[in-house]
């Protein structure tokens, strides 16, 4: 019995949507066009693997624009969502009425018709904890026949919490198409032959499609389409005191206490001078708030922090809008650096010329991150084609402009960060970047030869490393003391709002114009003390940080370690008299 031929996608309606004429994805680089041949040769959902900075927005874009007038972008991050929606804000002809941006930050309506909408992985993966209208816009998200869904940064879309989403897309829509620069999740496997890393790779995201089209960072490297990168690992060993608490820690303390190694802080204050001295502008990963923290606060207000949360609220508000500005005064030259937290690993569209190294300090994580991290560096000045220019030629000419950059590690010595770190290299030599192994004494040799003096780092003396430790051992307990200097800062804020209650009831009451006008004058003069006010509370809770004590598990190890009571009071660092009992049991 002859079987019936299998059932033809329906073509697409007419295109409405077209790349404005001056967009520069209007030439494409080769790796670019050869990604959107290989879309355009089939019908199929699939996944196109190019690195990071190859162009990937580019492709996708395209791709979007000859498939339709319904097209669904998913991104990993509310940043991502901001770079794509300006993306086509600034390189087709969508207009604001039919471009949809949706995140936790800005919620827009999608236009039921002629709709590019643009928005997160997680904003629609679940049914639960949703507002009415996110419902509402979820049903239009799942039910509409797209005629292209995108992945951005699609080796996300593996995990569990997304798949059932993306499994509904991909059956009601015509194409699903996935884009990223390293199709993989987990650790990579040590030891593995190249076969079976990439068929247990494709059979994880074979729920998408097969890879339509795949370029490796050594192949883009070696033809000047990306920039070079050079990658080295720095070795730290740990000081003594903080050695000594790392044994007597465990879980986010122990992590912490890696992070916030003094000479590994030491050691980023001398690279980052060493490439300051050479005009570079750089980044630096952290998975952390504290360790972000603590370099904003040796570095200086021309490092802006990037995060995706406030922690306990000490470091202020994050938000997708305050990243992309501290990201647009990057690139324009008005900061020396950047401070990431995981937001920063990926969809951060950094083109500064000068930016010319990264330092990873959080050795943690698998290899998808830490190729994201990576990555960053990636972007090299685009150059076209000169008319007549032979292809030899234009290599030639690609090499001579390709920018140089390095990207760091720095590892603690006998922790897991150096399991970890082995555990990515495997990643990390596949893509071609092996490393280069130094020691802390190399970065001091360089720090010496440059004329810096060792004695400024921020953590040189005894003093300020025995500070830190207590800041790492408080970190837990903040929290909690945030809590209570947020209920004082309410306390002094209180009798301002009580007196606006009462001017606000005096001026609804009054029973004349001329008793109306008092109160209304003295209800105006009660708001104009709100920046007074609102200052004295935030004085409140400053002094409850401040002289909060310090907390038992700091306490007990500080006194195992028998730490010098000259160097305690150095530091400002008064411990508790010890509990009777503890002396007995002494």
């Amino acid at each position: 019995m002859q079987r019936p031929p299998p059932p033809v996608a329906p073509q697409a309606t007419r295109c409405f949507f077209k790349l404005k004429p001056e967009s520069k994805f209007r030439n494409p680089s080769e790796p670019q066009a050869q990604a959107l041949e290989a879309i355009r040769g089939t019908s199929d959902s699939g996944i196109v693997i190019l690195p990071c900075g190859a162009g990937k927005t580019a492709v996708f874009l395209q791709a979007a624009l000859e498939a339709g007038n319904r097209v669904l972008f998913l991104n990993f991050e509310k940043q991502g969502v901001m770079q794509v929606a300006d993306a086509i804000r600034e390189h087709t002809n969508v207009s604001p009425t039919q471009l949809c941006a949706y995140s936790s930050e800005c919620k827009t309506q999608p236009n039921t018709l002629l709709c590019y909408m643009v928005t997160t992985y997680s904003m629609f993966s679940t049914t639960s904890n949703r507002s009415g209208d996110t419902a509402r816009v979820r049903q239009f998200v799942t039910t509409t026949p797209w005629d292209l869904v995108v992945l951005d940064e699609c080796h996300h879309a593996a995990a569990e919490t997304y798949m059932p989403l993306i499994k509904i897309l991909v059956q009601n829509s015509r194409r699903v198409l996935g884009f990223t620069g390293t199709l993989c999740r987990g650790v990579a496997m040590a030891g593995a032959d190249e076969q079976l890393r990439n068929e247990t790779n494709a059979k994880e995201f074979a729920f998408i499609g097969r890879v339509l089209y795949s370029r490796t960072p050594a192949e883009l490297e070696a033809a000047g389409l990306i920039a070079k990168v050079r990658r080295t690992e720095v070795s730290v060993r740990m000081t003594p005191h903080f050695e000594a608490a790392h044994e007597r820690v465990s879980g986010s303390l122990k992590q912490y206490l890696q992070a916030l190694n003094p000479d590994k802080l030491n050691a980023v204050w001398m690279l980052v001078n060493l490439h300051r001295s050479m005009q570079h502008v750089g980044m630096i990963f952290c998975n952390h708030l504290l360790p972000a923290k603590a370099l904003q606060g040796f570095l200086g207000e021309r490092w802006g922090l990037l995060s995706g949360g406030n922690a306990y609220g000490t470091e202020g508000t994050h938000t997708a809008q305050i990243n992309a500005a501290l990201v647009k005064r990057f690139n324009s030259g008005e900061l020396d650096g950047l401070i990431a937290t995981p937001v920063g690993e990926s969809a951060l569209d950094v083109f500064n010329p000068h930016f010319r190294y990264a330092i990873v300090i959080d050795a943690h994580g698998g290899q998808a991150p830490a190729s994201q991290k990576l990555g960053r560096l990636s972007r090299t000045p685009r150059v076209l084609c000169r008319p007549d220019e032979t292809p030899e030629a234009h290599r030639k000419h690609l090499l001579g402009q390709q920018k140089d950059a390095i990207y760091y590690e720095i590892v603690t010595e006998h922790t897991e960060e150096e399991t970890a770190a082995k555990a990515r290299d495997v990643q990390f030599v596949h893509d071609g970047y092996e490393a280069t192994r130094i020691t802390f004494g190399t970065v001091q040799d360089a720090i010496r030869e440059a004329g810096f003096e060792e004695a400024d780092a921020p953590f040189a003396s005894p003093v300020a490393q025995i500070k830190l430790l207590v800041e790492c051992l408080s970190y837990p307990d903040l929290g909690q003391v945030e809590c209570i200097g947020n209920a004082m800062a309410g306390e002094a804020l209180r009798p301002h709002r009580e007196a606006v209650k009462s001017g606000v009831r005096k001026v609804a009451t009054a029973k004349h114009s001329i008793f109306k006008k008092r109160a209304q004058d003295n209800l105006d003069r009660t708001r104009a003390q709100l920046p007074k006010r609102k200052a004295e509370a935030a004085a409140a809770k400053r002094e409850v940080l401040q002289n909060a004590p310090i907390p038992e598990v700091a306490v007990r190890i500080l006194r195992e370690l028998m730490v010098d009571a000259d160097l305690l009071a150095s530091a400002d660092i008064e411990l508790p008299p010890p509990n009777p009992e503890e002396v007995l049991d002494d």
